[in-house]
């Protein structure tokens, strides 16, 4: 025990951590570069194939569907195999993928294209919060999840500031071509520099347990129930924001989609800083992860509720301003969150934790830009309709969060015999 104690406090110690958390960094900045960029060409994919809401909607709900399937697989896979490899493979996934939708010569075979990166995708999240969490101790882990998640807005801002310059300037098809690229390119980084840590016995032990019977344990835990309400509904206001906010700058602000592109750099960039400072204010304590998820809802409820009502003669940096809050918040609760459950689980299970939650919030996920969609549509093209339903599902699950009874670290409880 004694030994297993010095080597982990030897990988801890070392300054090869900060090598993982720039590369786990770098593969998922690319990864977002794909995923979240999709926001950003919607309203040039809406031309290209003459698509209404529900449709532009299902556009982002294709990516984002296949980790709903195969993510809880992946957890598991986290918790046996070399994460590096899992994550190598998730990345030349996506990258196919996305060459196959650059080049589709229709609506249909696009979506197939975009469901193929999005099985390669269910491999970047996991896999990279299990890499971090497992080099860095308790008292750093907010600090280093926070940068870490943060690849996901910033790739995000990367893609809203290039994507849609080079789809205008060339097309659709070529913006696409450049993602893949990017995607790909990360993942082999991220290859090359990861060593995984040593794996002591009871670890490998408590893994030979088969899946769903791992499954069934994990989903006793009465913390993760409103961890997982309190990431659906903001994953929600996220999804809507990157789905949605350059079609409504656009309809009622009469914003072109290359200067609405950069009011999402600047959300995607204020989320950056969100998540980096969130979670490292929530190294404080386990009590302050819930305090910083709790505001986090409060706030994006707030400002969801105001988007829709501001006038249409906004001044720009009045609305950039308003961007910039919008972002820390409804973008930088990912950190304390991720780094919650991280500190929860069990080391032999974070893998599939982990991907339990992220699966639920890739329901929403999904679910979100063609529900807000066909909501929009049906309302009669109502943005309002749109941003408030966004924030009623937020303010619904406040009281559940609120009502956490947040203590140490559990255990997995005993299996029944």
């Amino acid at each position: 025990m004694n030994n297993e104690l010095i080597e982990t406090s030897v990988v801890r110690a070392s300054s090869y951590r900060w090598v993982v958390l720039g590369g786990a960094t770098l593969a998922q900045a690319s990864a977002s570069f794909v995923i979240q960029g999709l926001g950003a060409l919607t309203g040039f994919l809406q031309s290209a194939f003459s698509l209404n809401g529900t449709a532009v909607g299902i556009l982002v709900t294709a990516a984002t569907l296949a980790p709903i399937v195969v993510m809880l697989r992946v957890g598991d896979l986290l918790d046996r195999r070399h994460e590096g490899v899992i994550i190598l493979c998730g990345a030349l996934l996506m990258a196919a993928g996305i060459v196959g939708a650059a080049t589709a010569p229709n609506y249909a075979l696009l979506l197939v294209g975009l469901f193929v990166a999005g099985i390669g995708y269910s491999a970047t999240q996991p896999g990279g919060s299990k890499a971090v969490a497992q080099y860095f101790t308790t008292g750093r882990r907010g600090l280093a999840m926070g940068i870490r998640q943060a690849g996901l807005p910033l790739g995000g801002a990367v893609a809203a500031a290039t994507l849609p310059v080079i789809a205008h300037s060339y097309s659709w098809r070529w913006a696409l071509t450049l993602a893949a690229v990017v995607v790909g390119g990360g993942g082999i980084i991220f290859f090359i520099c990861y060593r995984r840590p040593p794996v002591n016995r009871s670890k490998q032990a408590a893994i030979r347990v088969k899946f769903w019977a791992r499954v069934a344990e994990a989903l006793r835990y009465r913390w993760l129930r409103p961890v997982i309400y309190s990431g659906v509904t903001l994953v929600t206001a996220q999804f809507a924001i990157q789905t949605y906010l350059m079609l409504f700058l656009r309809d009622t602000h009469h914003m072109p989609l290359t200067r609405g592109a950069w009011v999402l750099v600047i959300i995607q960039a204020a989320g950056v800083a969100g998540r980096i400072l969130l979670a490292a204010i929530s190294d404080a304590s386990s009590r302050a992860r819930q305090i910083t998820i709790i505001i986090s809802m409060l706030a994006t409820a707030a400002l969801t509720i105001v988007l829709p009502l501001l006038p249409a003669n906004t001044p720009l940096y009045a609305l950039f301003t308003f961007a910039t809050f919008l972002g820390f918040f409804a973008f930088g609760w990912y950190g304390p969150w991720v780094v919650h459950i991280t500190d929860a689980a069990p080391s032999h299970a974070t893998g599939l934790l982990l991907s339990i939650a992220m699966t639920v919030n890739q329901v929403a996920i999904a679910a979100t830009p063609p529900l807000l969609g066909f909501l929009y549509d049906i309302s009669g093209d109502s943005y309002l309709t749109l941003w408030w339903i966004t924030s009623m599902t937020i303010l619904l699950a406040v009281p559940s969060v609120l009502r956490t009874d947040d203590t140490a670290r559990r255990s997995l409880p005993k299996r029944r015999r």
